[in-house]
């Protein structure tokens, strides 16, 4: 008997010892081995790329590069920006610089790591197409999307995988069908003239003419159209949500995807990102209680809350060598250092010419992949797939989980296909020429404020636009998706952008757990989720408690009813889930990406004055003294040239992602379950085998006969995506463009105040780093 404590002191250390061996193992399981033998099957198909670091991968290797990059001084930077050619848009190469890096090293196929998780670099042209026609549901959305971008996209459409993503997309995509978009037209002309009524304003006080920075305003604009038409008129609530995505956005850029463990850490930027998640998701809830405990018009949230009921190296391939841990991210950024401190030759500041504007940005920003990549025939393939077999990438939903959650961006499976079916609909084109009005309204508004600028400035203005686009864009998504709930889709925005902020400046993803430590931009993230979630809970439950008009915001919470254990078992709080990681997705994907991509075509307007004159007098011919409606946005065949051309340079996000769910085959090359393949779309979109010797020029005459006869490989032309997981909002976004971009073009003149530096910059979609400031007077 007197022996027994010893026994138990032994039995308990043994059971200590073996807990803590079985621990070691699960860990070199996942850091060592896993990754280990991902990379020997591609290998021995030839497939290279740089070598990986332990945990990190190549995240080192990924800032060295881009430092190098950045640190180069731009010895050519002027004022001027008279001649066309004086903006270069071959921003690439100083963004990823490491991918370009790595494209010209290890050629069009390439594999580096982000910490644990495996990136498949792919720019072969028929490899993308290929999977751009695949539609099984295999080929997913990463896991990091819903996990390391969590905060920010949940588990919704833009995240999730499978029968979540079916369910999600059955629910929202016919809410965004051409015949509903149209019926929205009037909604965006009445926000557009709302802005541009501001501008007149500023126009007439300046005396004349203004400088005006025209992003914020179009990012309030897009927040506004968003709002009114697909939340059914929430547009207070929305415009507050749209503020806390845009925080959250911010900081969630901050942060590396993949780092193991990182997100969990209490960091700065972790406690801001939960923070703002819990905000936002409040927020959300609190529209959802609004709509349930009223009668709204079936509108987008109105489908995601029904949704929610519903629911409840043989082929030649190399790359580099990944270190242990964190993969090929130190050797990412050494060649991004490398780029950045090599003088910058093309970045000029005198504008007057077009091409003094460079376009190559791609192999600035990331010119790891441009190093490494060389063939792009893959990526027809890719395009071509639509099997669900190829998902979202799991670091979706992990790393970028406060951002994205589990949502239609970042979900798979039955989860995706149940969030496409519930946002959808609603963004089918005749719903969207139902929101023509609508956007008109938004833009008048904005345009006001311009009118006013322009006016008080003695005839002319600098206007800095993207904050005026912002809060256009949403503006128009709180009022055409979320009721009109503005106000409080404004806060949502702007905490939004806080964590996409966030996120951004981290490693781009795959470090194993880097998301769970306390960083400082964890803690950031963390709160900012939290503050952003609860936003969205406090927009939903007014919805709920009220009578609406049916729009996105009631689709989204009657998705949510049939919400049949997706998120698992049916409960209050995983019907919370379902409503908030898709609410998430629409004022992400909607509210930001528009506003940018305005800002983008003004810009490139004010730098081709040849090309805003023809612009300008397609509008007038085909508008007249009339307000623009749907079938007038039909027949400005110039102006859609223009848009896709800006799409074509700029396109709003930057890579398409999808992981292997189970074994798939593209191009006789085998990729296993669980490799993530990336295909770098600004490189593809500006390659001079695709689109011929101007291919890093703005010259909106090649979409003259459409995509087809511009592009090669016409599936290498990919700004709303590829395949089945294709933008569910494209009508929705470029119905919204044409009436905020003809209702400018048909009230003012504009060029590029002297205040305007090019700098394109990655901050999870494409932004100008330092805002696009115009020189603006009354036509």
């Amino acid at each position: 008997m007197e022996a027994n404590p010893v026994i138990m002191a032994k039995i308990t250390v043994s059971i200590v010892i073996g807990g803590f061996i079985v621990l070691l193992m699960q860990l070199y399981n996942l850091l060592v081995l896993k990754p280990k033998l991902l990379r020997a099957k591609l290998q021995r198909q030839g497939i290279r790329g740089p070598s990986p670091s332990f945990f990190f991968g190549n995240i080192p290797e990924m800032k060295r590069i881009q430092l190098q990059v950045h640190a180069t001084p731009k010895t050519t930077a002027t004022k001027e920006y008279d001649h066309p050619d004086a903006i270069a848009h071959d921003w690439p190469s100083t963004i990823f610089p490491h991918l370009e890096q790595w494209r010209n090293e290890y050629g069009p196929i390439f594999l580096y790591s982000s910490g644990n998780i495996q990136l498949l670099c792919i720019t072969d042209p028929e490899i993308v197409k290929e999977i751009s026609l695949c539609t099984s549901l295999t080929l997913g959305k990463p896991s990091y999307l819903s996990k390391d971008r969590g905060p920010l996209l949940g588990q919704g459409i833009l995240s999730s995988n499978g029968s979540i993503w079916a369910h999600q997309r059955k629910i929202i995509a016919p809410e965004l069908y051409i015949d509903k978009v149209k019926g929205m037209v009037n909604l965006m002309v009445d926000s557009t003239t709302s802005m541009l009524r501001n501008w007149e304003s500023k126009i007439e006080n300046e005396g004349g003419i203004a400088d005006i920075k025209i992003n914020e305003d179009l990012r309030s604009l897009s927040a506004d159209i968003i709002s009114r038409a697909c939340f059914g008129s929430n547009y207070s609530q929305g415009e507050e949500i749209f503020l806390k995505l845009n925080t959250l956005q911010g900081i969630m850029s901050k942060g590396n995807v993949g780092v193991p463990g990182f997100r969990f850490l209490p960091s700065k930027n972790n406690r801001a990102m939960w923070k703002l998640e819990e905000e936002i998701n409040s927020m959300i809830l609190k529209v959802v209680k609004q709509r349930t405990e009223a009668s709204y018009e079936k509108d987008l949230l109105q489908m995601v809350l029904e949704g929610a009921k519903k629911q409840n190296l043989k082929g030649g391939i190399r790359g580099p060598s990944p270190s242990f841990f964190f993969g090929n991210i130190p050797e990412m950024k050494r060649i991004q250092l490398q780029v950045h401190s090599t003088p910058k030759t093309s970045a000029i500041k005198e504008c007057d010419h077009p091409d003094a504007i460079a376009h190559d940005w791609p192999s600035t920003l990331f010119p790891h992949l441009e190093q490494w990549r060389n063939k792009y025939e893959m990526v027809k393939e890719i395009s071509l797939c639509t099997s669900l077999t190829l998902g979202k990438p799991s670091y979706l939903s992990k790393d970028r989980g406060p951002l994205l959650g589990q949502g239609i961006l970042s979900s798979n499976g039955a989860i995706w296909a149940h969030q496409r079916k519930s946002i959808a609909p609603e963004l089918y084109i005749d719903k969207v020429k139902g929101m023509v009005n609508l956007m008109v309204d938004s833009t008048f508004s904005m345009l006001r404020s311009w009118e006013s600028r322009i006016e008080n400035e003695g005839g002319i203005a600098d206007i800095e636009i993207i904050e005026d686009f912002r809060s256009l864009s949403a503006d128009i998504i709180s009022r055409a998706c979320f009721g009109s709930n503005y106000s409080q889709g404004e806060e949502i925005f702007l905490k939004l952008k806080a964590l996409q902020g966030i996120i951004t400046k981290g490693n781009i993803g795959g470090v194993p757990d880097f998301r769970f430590l306390p960083r400082k931009n964890n803690r950031a993230m963390w709160k900012l989720e939290e503050e952003i979630n609860s936003m969205i809970l406090k927009v939903v439950k007014q919805r709920t408690e009220a009578s609406y008009e049916e729009d996105l915001l009631q689709m989204i919470l009657e998705g949510a009813k049939s919400n049949i254990g997706y998120y698992g078992p049916s409960t209050d709080s995983s019907r919370d889930k379902f409503i908030v990681d898709n609410c998430k997705s629409i004022y992400f994907a909607g509210y930001e990406t528009t506003a940018i991509t305005a800002s983008w075509s003004l810009m490139l307007l004010a730098a081709h004055p040849e090309w805003q004159a023809r612009a300008r007098a397609e509008v007038l011919e085909i508008v007249g003294d009339s307000l623009p409606d749907a079938n007038m946005l039909r027949n400005m065949k110039t102006l859609t040239m223009v848009i896709q051309e800006t799409l074509r340079l700029y396109p709003p996000a930057a890579f398409v992602v999808r992981e292997a769910l189970e074994d798939i085959t593209f191009k006789d090359i085998m990729i296993s379950k669980g490799i993530t393949m990336q295909i770098p779309i600004p490189i593809l979109q500006q390659h001079y085998d695709l689109w011929g010797p101007d291919a890093h020029k703005f010259n909106p005459e090649r979409f003259a006969h459409g995509i087809v006869g511009a592009c090669k490989t016409p599936q290498a032309y990919m700004p709303f995506g590829v395949g089945s997981r294709v933008c569910a909002g494209q009508h929705f976004a470029m119905i919204e463009l044409k009436v905020i971009l003809s209702l400018i073009l048909s009230k003012f003149c504009f060029s590029l105040s002297p205040a305007y530096q090019h700098s394109p910059a990655f901050r999870l979609v494409i932004v100008p780093e330092h805002g696009v400031t115009l020189r603006v007077r009354t036509a």
